[in-house]
Formats: C-alpha cells, structure tokens, sequence
C-alpha cells in the first residue's frame, strides 16, 4: 500500500514539474531577443552599373575572401543604376569576415590576370587592402555583428 501511494505520489510530482516546467520556459523563450538583424554594405567607388554584386561572409580563414563555397552566407545582387547598397538579411549575431566582388561580365568569379591580380573591383570588410603577394588576412577583416544591423562603408579596389 505504502508503496503504491509513493507511486502515485512521484507521478503527481513529475506531471506538476514538467507542467510548470514547460509554462515557465515558453514565456521566458519568448523575451530573448532577436538573434538576428541585417548586413547593410554601402560601397563606395563603384566604377559601373555593370554586372553583378556578390557578397560572402565568412566565420573562418578557410576560403576567405573568395570561396563562395566556403562563405557562412553568400548573396549576389543585380546592379540597379546608381544603386550602392545592399543588404543581407537575417544575418546571426557574431564575427564574420565579408567580401565584395564587383562581378562586371556576370560571370560569377573573380577574374585575375596572368600573375593572379585581380581585373574586377573587390573589398573586404574594415577596408583591409591586399597584402603585397596575396588577399587580405582574415583576422583583419573580421568585425563583430551585433543585434542591431551593421552598416559597413566599403571603398572597391579596382
């Protein structure tokens, strides 16, 4: 008998818990923040309306600045006349890397000459220039995404 009643005892306590349980955390889930916000990248010197945008963001070394393949995120945007902004939406909080290519003949890669410098216009994020044999270091490029969006003011090298 006692030990029935232990049963039915435990049972009772273990439905209230997760009953509770359950009401508490919804309510609670429901006041964190939005995780998420939008990339606004205004670019400066952009030489045409010609071709395509394409951005990539990246949250490791790992293809940085140019794999798309290998980017956390990546978008391409048709060049509108006289448009400079792009935004990327729903973007997670955290540190990334971004890249920009102006892609002038919509071919969707970077077009280099012979000794592999670029022949299209190209930024990272913090405005980090090429080092002198190879791309910008991924360290120096990163920038921390909060909350809030980011706007990021990028000057295309050319």
């Amino acid at each position: 008998m006692f030990y029935k009643l232990n049963t039915v005892v435990m049972k009772s306590i273990t439905i209230l818990f997760t009953l509770f349980f359950f009401h508490n955390s919804s309510s609670l889930f429901s006041q964190l923040p939005d995780e998420h916000s939008s990339i606004i990248v205004h670019l400066e010197n952009l030489k045409n309306d010609k071709g395509l945008i394409g951005i990539n963001i990246f949250i490791e070394e790992d293809g940085f600045p140019s794999d798309d393949k290998k980017s956390f995120m990546s978008q391409t945007f048709k060049i509108k006349e006289n448009e400079n902004t792009f935004v990327i939406k729903n973007v997670p909080v955290g540190t990334y890397g971004l890249s920009v290519l102006h892609d002038e003949n919509s071919n969707l890669k970077m077009d280099t000459n012979y000794f592999g410098k670029p022949k299209e216009g190209y930024a990272v994020s913090n405005n980090i220039k090429p080092r002198k044999f190879g791309p910008p270091k991924f360290k120096e490029a990163c920038f921390k995404h909060e909350p809030n969006d980011s706007t990021l003011e990028l000057k295309l090298i050319y």
